[in-house]
């Protein structure tokens, strides 16, 4: 039996040089069993671009979602944007991706063609092209499978490297190019997202002449890790708190020291410490049978934060913990890489340890960073579930 399908959605954008508002504008609605994803660019840059382009993703977003006709927005759109007493225009390109129950609708309007990833690999995906009130519209409908990546651009994408690099700018022949190369079965939307769009910084010499942004649409089959940080409060409640940690589908990870002792006696074996240190601010991870991943608490949660913070932040392309083995990164990897759904089992048991006065991590500010781990989690796209004991 084929497995449930989760939409990871995320998008990168870069700013015009010299403006604080992006004249682009991503908006996501998800539900259950839908994705949309509407990519709008305002008319020009800056401020009433802004304005331009969130109107318009926002009403179509909505509208869409809900199940209103293309005519209709498009009509919606055209009686609501206002006017630029410049241009005497009112104007905004944007891209569709909507995903029901595994079957993806495309519509695009004058923004660059909209790019689809079979395993990494260009889709030439079906197409028809009608006009409504005018405006020439390209519609696609195509079954989704797994491991599918949707990328839709802003116009910033294809102008990158025009008068530097490019005469004419980066072709979207070269993107699609670009993306087949350095594409990774491990890269999640964001990472997709900024693999396109750090490229484009680079052509623009990191002064953007344009607003540019990518939106992804990453296909995945649902995967659930479970965290389990700290022994409950009771210790009567060791083997409830086990029997539900340990009887959620997917990866399973525990940590901190006492939590493994918890989960070692439930299973009765034993835990067998690694004494390398791949990161000497990090502590060794150990194995345990039937765990697939046991680390320390504190101090690699404490790194695992500051990680999600500077990937949602900077919101960069840095995955060399890919290839690194200390706790953090193997945290990251199983939350950004494998999963779709995160279950925390906390407990709220004290840790001694914790209330030395030289130790850099009191107990009310571990609940807090585990709370903020959480909150960066979410920001990815992920389900994000807790339990306290």
């Amino acid at each position: 039996m084929s497995k449930e399908l989760f939409y990871d959605s995320l998008y990168t954008s870069l700013n015009h040089k010299g403006e604080e508002l992006c004249g682009d504008k991503v908006e996501i609605i998800k539900t259950p069993n839908s994705i949309t994803m509407v990519l709008a660019d305002g008319l020009g840059s800056g401020v009433k671009a802004n304005i331009l382009a969130t109107l318009t993703s926002k009403i179509v977003c909505t509208m869409l979602s809900n199940g209103v006709s293309i005519e209709e927005c498009m009509n919606t759109i055209m009686k609501t944007l206002p006017v630029c007493k410049v241009r005497h225009v009112a104007y905004s390109t944007f891209s569709i991706a909507q995903i029901i129950d595994n079957q993806c609708i495309l519509i695009q309007y004058d923004n660059p063609r909209t790019l689809v990833f079979r395993n990494g690999v260009n889709y030439d995906y079906p197409y028809i092209v009608r006009k409504i009130d005018g405006k020439e519209i390209i519609e696609s409908h195509f079954e989704i499978k797994p491991e599918d990546s949707i990328f839709l651009f802003s116009d910033g994408v294809i102008h990158a490297g025009v008068g530097k690099f490019f005469n004419f700018g980066w072709t979207l022949d070269e993107v699609k190019k670009h993306i087949e190369i350095f594409y990774k079965d491990n890269y999640n939307a964001k990472a997709l997202s900024s693999l396109v769009a750090k490229a484009c910084n680079d052509l623009y010499d990191s002064e953007p002449g344009d607003d540019t942004s990518v939106g992804v649409v990453k296909i995945k089959e649902k995967e659930i890790v479970s965290l389990m940080i700290g022994p409950p409060v009771d210790m009567s409640l060791d083997d409830e708190m086990c029997e539900k940690f340990l009887s959620t589908k997917g990866y399973h990870i525990t940590c901190g020291g006492s939590t493994a002792h918890v989960v070692s006696r439930y299973l009765k074996t034993d835990i067998i410490t690694n004494i390398e240190y791949h990161d000497i601010d990090i502590p060794p991870t150990a194995y345990m049978d039937g765990i697939d991943l046991v680390t320390e608490g504190v101090l690699t949660l404490h790194k695992v934060h500051a990680l999600l913070k500077e990937l949602n932040d900077v919101g960069c392309i840095d995955y060399d913990y890919s290839n690194k083995l200390d706790g953090a990164s193997l945290i990251i990897k199983f939350l950004l890489e494998k999963s779709t759904t995160i279950n925390f089992f906390i407990g709220r048991a004290l840790n001694p340890a914790h209330q030395k006065y030289d130790f850099p991590i009191n107990f009310n500010s571990k609940f807090q960073m585990i709370q903020e781990i959480m909150d960066e989690l979410k920001k990815f796209g992920r389900d994000v579930f807790v339990n306290y004991f």
